[in-house]
C-alpha cells in the first residue's frame, strides 16, 4: 500500500505541482526530505508576477465560473434516511452561492427542507430543520420527525450563552398537524417504526416517550456508571419491539444494551 500526497499552490486552477508516493514503511525523515526538495524547487518555477494579459485571462476565467455557479442557483444539501431524502436549499445570496461566505448568513442553523419519498415524489415540506445535526430527521409511515434548534438569546452556541435548546418535532403528513415532542441540549433521537415510542437523549439520560400518552421516563443514566461515557443509539428492530444502544468511551464501545418490554438487558459489544 502506498500513500500519495498532491502538492498545489494556493490557486487550485494552477494544477498540482507534483505527486509524492510513499509507503507506511517509509522513514519520516525521508518523506520530509522529499517534501523539502519539492518546496525548494519552487524557486526555479516561473512564479514571477503575471502580465496584464495573464491577469485579464484569470479574471475572465473567474467571471465565467461565477456566472455558471449563479446560473445553477442556490446550493442544495441532502440527508437520507431509509430511502427518504431530506433536501434543503442554502440562502440564494450571491456570496453564498459562490462559496465566499461561511458565516451563519449562508449556513444558518435551521433550514427549510423538502422530504422526498424513495420514489422521488414529494412527501412534505418542513420549515426549520437543524441541519448541522448528523441525524436530523426520520420518516415512519405518515409521520415525519425532525430536530429544530432554538437558539434563544444566543447568536452562537458557546460556553458564554446557554439559553439554546434542541427540540424534537413531528408532523402528520396527512393532516399537516405539527407537535413538539421533547426538548434538551444536544438532543438525539430514534422513533419506532410502529409510531408508538420515541427514544431520545436528555443530557446523560436515555429517555423513552410514549407517543400515545405523551408520558416520558428515563430508562438509563450514564451517570450511574461513574465514568465519562456517552450513549450511542443504534435504533429499533423492524417490529418496534426492541431498542438497541451502546455505551461508548470516545469511539470505543464499552457495553451494549437492548430494551424490550420494559426491561433493559446488557451484553458484550458486537
Amino acid at each position: 500500500m502506498f500513500y500519495v500526497v498532491e502538492l498545489s499552490i494556493s490557486d487550485p486552477r494552477e494544477g498540482p505541482l507534483g505527486l509524492i508516493a510513499y509507503s507506511p514503511e517509509s522513514q519520516e525523515a525521508d518523506v520530509l526530505n522529499v517534501l523539502d526538495g519539492v518546496i525548494r524547487s519552487l524557486r526555479f518555477r516561473n512564479l514571477a508576477a503575471p502580465t496584464a494579459g495573464q491577469k485579464a485571462n484569470r479574471e475572465n476565467d473567474r467571471a465565467t465560473l461565477d456566472a455558471k455557479a449563479l446560473a445553477k442557483g442556490p446550493k442544495k444539501e441532502l440527508r437520507e434516511f431509509d430511502g427518504y431524502v431530506l433536501e434543503a436549499t442554502l440562502p440564494a445570496l450571491k456570496e453564498c452561492v459562490l462559496g465566499l461566505d461561511f458565516s451563519d448568513k449562508c449556513f444558518p442553523e435551521n433550514l427549510p427542507a423538502n422530504v422526498f419519498r424513495p420514489d422521488k415524489t414529494l412527501l412534505t415540506a418542513i420549515d426549520d430543520v437543524y441541519w448541522a445535526h448528523y441525524h436530523p430527521f426520520e420518516v415512519h409511515g405518515r409521520q415525519v420527525y425532525w430536530i429544530f434548534r432554538d437558539s434563544g438569546e444566543c447568536k452562537t452556541v458557546d460556553q458564554n450563552c446557554q439559553t439554546w435548546t434542541d427540540e424534537i418535532w413531528t408532523k402528520d403528513t396527512a393532516t399537516n398537524k405539527k407537535e413538539r415532542l421533547a426538548a434538551a441540549k444536544g438532543i438525539d433521537f430514534r422513533a419506532s417504526p410502529t409510531g408508538k415510542l420515541l427514544m431520545y437523549e436528555d443530557g446523560t439520560k436515555l429517555m423513552k416517550l410514549d407517543l400515545e400518552t405523551k408520558k416520558s421516563e428515563a430508562i438509563f443514566d450514564v451517570v450511574d456508571m461513574d465514568v465519562d461515557h456517552i450513549i450511542d443509539m443504534s435504533g429499533f428492530s423492524p417490529d418496534g419491539g426492541e431498542f438497541d444502544f451502546s455505551i461508548d468511551s470516545g469511539t470505543t464501545c464499552v457495553k451494549a444494551a437492548s430494551y424490550r418490554s420494559g426491561k433493559l438487558s446488557w451484553h458484550p459489544c458486537p
